[in-house]
């Protein structure tokens, strides 16, 4: 099994900025893909 044909996570994340001392995490979400490409979990 490759890589592209098993399961799949994705990490999206949204901050205020670049500056990791000052800036925040506005949104954050992890979406999982089952080896067909169908959304298993959000």
């Amino acid at each position: 099994m490759t890589w592209y044909e098993g399961p799949l996570t994705g990490f999206d994340l949204e901050t205020t900025g670049t500056d990791v001392e000052h800036d925040r995490i506005v949104t954050a979400a992890v979406i999982r893909l089952d080896a067909s490409g169908a959304v298993a979990h959000t």
